[in-house]
């Protein structure tokens, strides 16, 4: 099925905020949008209902799959301490993922050193 615009998802999965309706729009959105993070959240939060929790459901699953580096800089930007924000995001990837490739080059070329 394929639902145009996507942020008519609320349509055809309800706009109540059980999260019974929350996850078949974000799995659809978070399918859809795969590799653009911006386009999902951008559908996400553009829907009626209870946008601001699959937004927030979108993002995260849609963030992880596209990772920091498929993250448009000016969302990461303006965000309030953002390179502090970056710096547990390293701390996270390096606990969680061991990296053949030496380390996170996406990540590290966003972080400001002093």
């Amino acid at each position: 099925m394929r639902i145009d615009p996507a942020w008519k998802v609320s349509l055809a999965c309800g706009m109540p905020c059980s999260v019974y309706h929350h996850f078949p729009a974000v799995y659809y959105l978070s399918a859809r949008f795969a590799e653009d993070f911006e386009a999902a959240v951008l559908n996400a939060v553009n829907d009626g209902g209870q946008n601001q929790g699959w937004a927030m459901l979108t993002c995260a699953l849609v963030g992880a799959m596209v990772r920091i580096g498929g993250i448009p800089n000016r969302l990461v930007d303006g965000l309030d301490r953002a390179q502090k924000r970056l710096v547990l995001v390293a701390g996270t990837a390096a606990d969680v993922y061991v990296s053949e490739a030496g380390g996170f080059p996406h990540l590290a070329s966003r972080i400001k050193r002093p």
